[in-house]
């Protein structure tokens, strides 16, 4: 495992959680 692989990966999990959170609760209230 590369460092720098685990980094980002700790950066991308919020955002991408955040992103389907966003994306799930755009087609529950509409």
């Amino acid at each position: 495992m590369d460092r720098s692989v685990h980094q980002a990966r700790w950066i991308l999990a919020p955002i991408f959680g955040l992103g389907v959170g966003l994306f799930i609760a755009g087609i529950y209230l509409t």
